[in-house]
Order: C-alpha cells, then sequence, then structure tokens
C-alpha cells in the first residue's frame, strides 16, 4: 500500500466514527419520551414496543463503532510512528495537522495554521508521501 492510500484511509475512518456518534446521538434522543398515552384508566399504553428495536439498532451502530475505533487506534499508532521519522520539521507538521487534528481539517486550514499558500502545503505534503514511500514499507 502506498503512504497516499494509507493516509487517506485513516482520515476516512475518522469521518465514518464521527458520523457513526451522530448517528448514536440520535438514536439515544429517539429513546426518550415522547408523547406519553393514557388509557382510560390512566395507565401508560402505546401501539407498540418501539424502544426493544430502537435499543437493537442503537447496538449495532455502538458495535460498528467500536470496531471502526480499534482499526483506527493501530493504523494510527502506526501513522504517528512513521511521521515522526520524517526528517523534514515542515513535512512532519503538514502530516501532523492533516492526518492527526481531530477535528479533519481542510487545506486551507492547514495552509492558514502554518501561514503559507496551499499550493506550498500541497507541495510538502506531496514531498512528505515521497519520502514514506522511498523509506518505509506500509502493509
Amino acid at each position: 500500500m502506498d503512504a497516499k492510500t494509507f493516509f487517506r484511509e485513516i482520515r476516512l475512518e475518522r469521518r465514518e466514527i464521527r458520523i457513526l456518534t451522530e448517528q448514536i446521538y440520535a438514536k439515544e434522543m429517539d429513546l426518550l419520551p415522547s408523547g406519553i398515552r393514557y388509557d382510560r384508566d390512566q395507565i401508560q399504553s402505546s401501539i407498540e414496543d418501539k424502544i426493544t428495536k430502537k435499543l437493537a439498532e442503537l447496538g449495532d451502530y455502538e458495535r460498528k463503532r467500536e470496531k471502526l475505533l480499534k482499526s483506527l487506534t493501530q493504523r494510527q499508532a502506526k501513522a504517528i510512528d512513521i511521521v515522526a521519522n520524517i526528517p523534514d520539521t515542515k513535512q512532519r507538521q503538514v502530516m501532523e495537522i492533516y492526518y492527526f487534528d481531530p477535528n479533519n481539517p481542510t487545506w486551507d486550514d492547514v495552509s492558514s495554521e502554518m501561514g503559507y499558500d496551499r499550493r506550498w502545503v500541497l507541495r510538502v505534503h506531496g514531498a512528505a508521501l515521497g519520502w514514506i514511500n522511498d523509506h518505509v514499507k506500509i502493509k
């Protein structure tokens, strides 16, 4: 696997985890009481038991997220070791900001944070990927 693919997968996994986290939150909000119905004797009743179904869906989302988190943790630990060995500090900084910032910054964000032109940041990024491809075997 080449460096670009390896690091792209890290960002994609992080994005998928963020989406799953938002879906889990939505499912948890669905579990909150809404529109409680009472019968003639003031006993709570409902048309069907939706909570069991919602809890099962919530469990599915949480299991999928945990599996992705485990995969991401392993992959990211390897990526951190790889990036730490890049000799050029600017290349290392670009890789750290773009791939390890939990906010998933854009290239414009990286360039403004570093105070350089976007094209310069992209060239530095390409040089870092080139160094990784030349010096590191990614499986």
